[in-house]
């Protein structure tokens, strides 16, 4: 069982409440990860390299865990020496993922996502702040975690396992990022988008 943490912050439960109850089917997907820059970055690092690691990895599948069915393409760059890097997944009917990770010395570590969904928009800052507007106006709230992030995955794996039901992430769900990533390092070094499979 993969330890995908951002599934099971207190905001990923709240947006998922928001957009099946009241901000309707999400459409457009902006995520920003931010890292403080420490030294150098290694020769011959690449997208791949510096996406794969969770967090980065699990911070893409908690993305793409909000929208349904599987990207078609993916496009990919790296911008100033590799402190910037931009992923944009494509979904059928228009809807579409913009992941970016940036990194730098006047940059700290954080977590942001934007929903831009059919009946209103939603913004997320993990670990608990989720922040939306809808047809009653503009809302906020602060959440806070009922157990330290290790303890929620111990306890999310103990049910899991008590309740008989298959892990989520699946292996076969992780390795679907995986293969995002794998195409998004080759749209980086060939400059274009590449096809996913169906």
């Amino acid at each position: 069982m993969l330890a995908m943490t951002p599934r099971l912050a207190p905001a990923t439960i709240q947006l998922r409440e928001l957009l099946a109850v009241q901000l309707g089917p999400p459409r457009i997907l902006l995520c920003d990860c931010t890292r403080p820059l420490h030294g150098a970055q290694r020769p011959g690092q690449n997208l791949a390299c510096s996406l794969l690691g969770n967090p980065r990895s699990a911070v893409l599948d908690w993305c793409a865990w909000f929208l349904t069915g599987e990207p078609r393409s993916v496009r990919a760059a790296i911008l100033g020496q590799g402190h910037l890097h931009s992923l944009l997944l494509e979904f059928s009917e228009d809807r579409a993922l913009q992941f970016t990770w940036r990194r730098g010395p006047w940059l700290g570590a954080g977590r942001r996502l934007h929903v831009v969904a059919a009946k209103g928009s939603a913004s997320v800052e993990l670990p608990g702040r989720v922040s939306w507007s809808d047809g009653m106006g503009e809302h906020t709230l602060m959440l806070r975690a009922r157990l330290p992030a290790g303890d929620q995955l111990l306890e999310n794996f103990w049910q899991t396992i008590r309740a008989g039901a298959a892990p989520e992430p699946s292996v076969r769900q992780a390795f679907r990022v995986l293969g995002w990533l794998r195409a998004a390092q080759q749209s980086a070094a060939e400059g274009r988008t590449i096809p996913l499979p169906a």
